[in-house]
Protein backbone atom coordinates (compact mmCIF):
# COMPACT_ATOMS: atom_id res chain seq x y z
CA UNK A 1 0.00 0.00 0.00
CA UNK A 2 3.09 2.14 0.73
CA UNK A 3 4.49 2.53 -2.80
CA UNK A 4 0.39 2.29 -4.07
CA UNK A 5 0.86 -0.90 -5.58
CA UNK A 6 -2.19 -2.42 -4.26
CA UNK A 7 -4.50 0.23 -4.68
CA UNK A 8 -8.21 -1.54 -3.54
CA UNK A 9 -8.76 -3.73 -0.42
CA UNK A 10 -9.32 -7.63 -1.60
CA UNK A 11 -10.86 -8.60 1.77
CA UNK A 12 -13.27 -5.78 1.83
CA UNK A 13 -15.96 -7.68 -0.31
CA UNK A 14 -15.19 -11.43 1.42
CA UNK A 15 -18.48 -12.27 3.47
CA UNK A 16 -17.76 -14.41 6.42
CA UNK A 17 -19.43 -17.47 7.30
CA UNK A 18 -22.27 -17.05 10.20
CA UNK A 19 -21.56 -19.21 13.07
CA UNK A 20 -25.19 -19.61 15.45
CA UNK A 21 -24.79 -20.21 18.87
CA UNK A 22 -27.64 -23.09 19.98
CA UNK A 23 -30.17 -20.96 22.49
CA UNK A 24 -29.64 -21.93 26.00
CA UNK A 25 -32.72 -22.79 27.34
CA UNK A 26 -32.54 -22.90 31.32
CA UNK A 27 -33.75 -25.13 33.65
CA UNK A 28 -36.63 -24.50 35.68
CA UNK A 29 -35.72 -24.51 39.68
CA UNK A 30 -37.85 -27.59 40.24
CA UNK A 31 -36.21 -29.53 36.95
CA UNK A 32 -32.83 -28.53 38.60
CA UNK A 33 -33.80 -29.90 41.68
CA UNK A 34 -34.76 -33.39 40.09
CA UNK A 35 -31.72 -33.52 38.17
CA UNK A 36 -29.96 -33.33 41.60
CA UNK A 37 -31.79 -35.65 43.25
CA UNK A 38 -31.23 -38.03 40.76
CA UNK A 39 -27.37 -37.54 40.41
CA UNK A 40 -27.33 -37.29 44.30
CA UNK A 41 -25.55 -40.83 44.72
CA UNK A 42 -23.49 -40.29 41.44
CA UNK A 43 -19.60 -39.67 41.98
CA UNK A 44 -19.31 -36.49 40.37
CA UNK A 45 -22.99 -35.22 41.98
CA UNK A 46 -21.07 -33.22 44.89
CA UNK A 47 -19.66 -31.03 42.07
CA UNK A 48 -22.86 -30.21 40.55
CA UNK A 49 -24.19 -29.17 43.37
CA UNK A 50 -21.36 -27.04 44.02
CA UNK A 51 -22.00 -25.59 40.86
CA UNK A 52 -25.32 -25.03 41.15
CA UNK A 53 -24.64 -23.72 44.57
CA UNK A 54 -21.95 -20.97 43.55
CA UNK A 55 -22.16 -20.57 39.72
CA UNK A 56 -18.38 -21.54 39.05
CA UNK A 57 -18.02 -22.06 35.51
CA UNK A 58 -16.85 -26.03 34.79
CA UNK A 59 -13.39 -25.05 34.78
CA UNK A 60 -13.24 -23.27 37.59
CA UNK A 61 -14.58 -26.20 39.58
CA UNK A 62 -12.76 -28.67 37.83
CA UNK A 63 -9.27 -26.85 39.14
CA UNK A 64 -10.39 -26.81 41.99
CA UNK A 65 -8.42 -28.23 45.02
CA UNK A 66 -9.29 -29.05 49.05
CA UNK A 67 -7.21 -26.17 50.29
CA UNK A 68 -9.34 -23.71 48.14
CA UNK A 69 -12.51 -24.42 50.34
CA UNK A 70 -12.28 -23.10 53.37
CA UNK A 71 -15.87 -24.74 55.46
CA UNK A 72 -15.33 -23.07 58.25
CA UNK A 73 -15.93 -19.64 56.80
CA UNK A 74 -18.00 -21.01 53.73
CA UNK A 75 -15.47 -19.39 51.07
CA UNK A 76 -14.10 -20.91 48.16
CA UNK A 77 -11.20 -19.79 46.17
CA UNK A 78 -10.46 -20.17 42.41
CA UNK A 79 -6.95 -20.28 42.12
CA UNK A 80 -6.65 -22.34 38.66
CA UNK A 81 -9.05 -23.70 36.15
CA UNK A 82 -9.02 -26.98 34.04
CA UNK A 83 -9.40 -26.03 30.56
CA UNK A 84 -9.29 -28.41 27.26
CA UNK A 85 -7.05 -27.11 24.12
CA UNK A 86 -6.96 -29.80 21.01
CA UNK A 87 -8.29 -32.22 22.83
CA UNK A 88 -5.49 -31.82 25.58
CA UNK A 89 -6.25 -30.72 29.03
CA UNK A 90 -4.42 -28.21 30.27
CA UNK A 91 -4.15 -26.78 33.97
CA UNK A 92 -4.51 -22.74 33.96
CA UNK A 93 -2.77 -20.97 37.54
CA UNK A 94 -3.86 -17.71 36.19
CA UNK A 95 -7.12 -16.75 37.96
CA UNK A 96 -10.07 -15.11 35.32
CA UNK A 97 -11.03 -12.28 37.59
CA UNK A 98 -10.01 -11.30 40.84
CA UNK A 99 -10.91 -9.17 43.55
Amino acid sequence: MKEQLIIFNMAKNVELPTSQRPKVIPWEPAEFGAFLDRIGTHRLGALFEVIAGTGLRRGEAWGLRWDDVDFARRVIVVRQQIVQVSGLKKRDMAPVAGP
